[in-house]
Order: structure tokens, then sequence, then C-alpha cells
């Protein structure tokens, strides 16, 4: 999901270990699969009891970037990194690996 104010990512089949403890919330909802970033903000890892994946929703295929506000979002074969210009915050999350910056 993408929009001026926001972006947010969910990846599925994830193989990677996260390496933060988990919060709280964490013992209820799934946590470590999400990743969000607000404009001007910094990324979070959200926990969350649904899903980002909904039918008839905008599928950004390899090597497209999307833009919104001061927000990009690039997809990479298996991958997503979206950037926030005005801080240069980021997530960058594939099935093997992540990163936040």
């Amino acid at each position: 999901n993408l929009s001026s104010g926001g972006a947010a990512c969910e990846i599925s089949n994830r193989a990677y270990t996260v390496s933060t403890p988990p919060p709280p919330c964490a013992q209820h909802s799934a946590w470590g699969d999400r990743f969000s970033l607000n404009q001007g903000g910094t990324v979070q890892m959200d926990c969350h009891n649904d899903t980002l994946h909904v039918q008839g929703e905008q599928v950004v295929n390899d090597g497209q970037t999307l833009a919104a506000g001061t927000l990009t979002c690039t997809s990479e074969t298996a991958a997503m990194r979206c950037t926030d210009s005005s801080t240069g915050h980021f997530f960058y999350v594939s099935p093997g690996s992540y990163q936040i910056g």
C-alpha cells in the first residue's frame, strides 16, 4: 500500500529471522512480516491480525516504481524497497532478508 501519508508492505512465506525481540503484541498477533513507513517518520514492524493482500489491489511488477509525496517504492525480483526522500529512512524486504534504516 502506498499513499502520500505512508507506505506498507507485507511479505508472505518469509525465511528470515527477525533480529530484534518481538514486542508484547506479537504474543497474539502476526509480527515480523509487515513493514510500514509514514512520511517523515521511521520504519516500523507492525503487529497485525489482518493482511494487506487484497484481491484487486494494484500489483507492482519487477522494476516498476511507484511514488506518492516523498515516498518511493520499487519492486525488484522477489523484493520491495520503499524510501522516504525527505528523511532517507527506508525498508527493504525479500523472502530471505530485510533491512531497515
